[in-house]
């Protein structure tokens, strides 16, 4: 690794790939000046959005609001964490025992939403989707998304979801919390990072049957998908990076 200072770095867009090894948290100098950049972008461009602030001065927190600024921030390349990261078990390594981190990536099951600050988040995570891949079917996954400022939701986060390049969508019967609800087993994840039911698992998935969700692991390796306060935080979340080239 390449021992630098901040000045040397700046933007974040022009991080040398042997900067940092991933996957990684938000530490070391590396956390420093990407922190440092998300800060002065929630000041001036999302007008200190409650939602994003949830990310700490010392580099706790993680929702989904703050993994999808982060996926601008990082670009070209780094990014934020998604479900198929994990397929290698590396991210579960990474925050075993320690921490939670939210995947880029929205679990939605309807068009019925069942928080109260969703309905029109929820809507517009449908109809962009439509627009990108058309025709959709209940379940489904995205993920490959950044936030943007939507200031029009006054009844929501003042947020929004916009697509980025890697932008995917996935219909999968797994993630239909009916069939695969609270509390179902697993061990092993595929290659799209979804898991390979068992009986016997060790580990739990956690799933609701309608609206939006986002998707996180917690430390004990439980992958939560029933959360539908997309903006909720944790001083035990933690912000997890791969490399954006190669890193699938």
């Amino acid at each position: 690794m390449i021992d630098l200072q901040i000045s040397d770095f700046t933007p974040v867009d022009k991080l040398p790939e042997n900067s940092v090894e991933v996957p990684t948290l938000l530490q070391g100098e590396f956390g420093k000046v990407v922190l440092a950049e998300y800060q002065k972008q929630v000041r001036e461009k999302y007008q200190d959005n409650d939602s994003l602030k949830a990310l700490s001065s010392d580099r706790k927190g993680s929702n989904i609001f703050i993994s999808g600024l982060l996926y601008k921030i990082l670009g070209p390349k780094f990014r934020p964490v998604i479900p198929a990261d994990d397929r290698d078990g590396k991210i579960s390594a990474l925050v075993k025992d320690k921490h939670y981190t939210d995947f880029n990536a929205l679990i939605v099951r309807s068009n019925k939403p069942t928080y109260k600050k969703n309905p029109n988040i929820l809507r517009n995570i449908i109809e962009t989707t439509e627009e990108k891949q058309g025709k959709i079917q209940f379940p489904f996954m995205i993920t490959g998304f950044s936030t943007d400022s939507w200031p029009e939701d006054i009844e929501g986060y003042d947020l929004k979801f916009a697509p980025e390049k890697d932008f995917s969508c996935v219909s999968d019967e797994r993630l239909n919390g009916k069939k695969y609800p609270y509390g179902t087993r697993f061990t092993n994840v595929d290659d799209l990072g979804l898991p390979l039911f068992d009986k016997n698992g060790t580990r739990i998935w956690y799933a609701k049957e309608q609206g939006v969700s986002r998707l996180f692991l917690t430390c004990d390796l439980v992958l939560y998908s029933s959360d539908g306060n997309l903006a909720g935080s944790y001083p035990g979340g933690r912000v997890v990076v791969v490399s954006a080239e190669g890193s699938l």
